[in-house]
């Protein structure tokens, strides 16, 4: 079976710095957007095909390889890439690409079979009955300051004076001693 196109000869020495095929690029700018951009305005519908790769330089930085993948419309221009990566951008620029990343332990981000899994660190306190107390004093190890709600036993949400004294530890103080629950995340 012959393919169809122009065939060529083995022997054939093209005397040039870029790849043969004009279609890969490189496309350059100065944010990932801009270099994407450039080569979505240089590949148009003709020439576009599932699968076609082209390389994306951001200025100063390392080539990077976007393909047609899913059909051939702007969106299905993605990096070509592993499925156990996520890519963290920042203004179309990539800053970290890992299987997992974690956010200043704000949250964590999981590639799972190509979906990101976002997922908030939080943690549960209980003080229950015997033990009620008007003061809460919790070691949570989330290495941030968190958001706080308090219920009690019937889960009814309670107010008391929060005071954070770390980025691991904090201080409700209520008007009586109470049981019940402090959600954090």
């Amino acid at each position: 079976m012959s393919l169809p196109g122009i065939e060529l000869s083995s022997s054939i020495v093209v005397g040039t710095t870029k790849p043969l095929d004009s279609k890969y690029g490189p496309f350059e700018g100065n944010t990932l957007a801009a270099a994407k951009t450039e080569a979505l305005t240089n590949i148009t519908a003709g020439l576009r095909f599932e699968g076609l790769t082209a390389g994306l330089i951001v200025t100063g930085q390392n080539i990077v390889e976007y393909q047609f993948r899913g059909g051939v419309a702007d969106v299905n221009f993605v990096e070509n890439s592993n499925a156990n990566r996520v890519v963290v951008e920042e203004k179309g620029t990539p800053v970290v690409t890992t299987s997992t990343f974690n956010y200043g332990s704000l949250f964590k981000i999981t590639n799972n079979s190509g979906v990101a899994d976002v997922v908030s660190s939080n943690f549960t306190f209980t003080v229950g009955a015997p033990s009620a107390t008007a003061t809460w004093n919790i070691n949570h190890n989330l290495d941030k300051y968190p958001s706080v709600v308090t219920v009690n036993t019937s889960n009814e949400e309670m107010y008391g004076a929060l005071t954070y004294t770390d980025k691991n530890n904090l201080t409700i103080t209520f008007k009586s001693a109470v049981a019940g629950f402090a959600y954090l995340n």
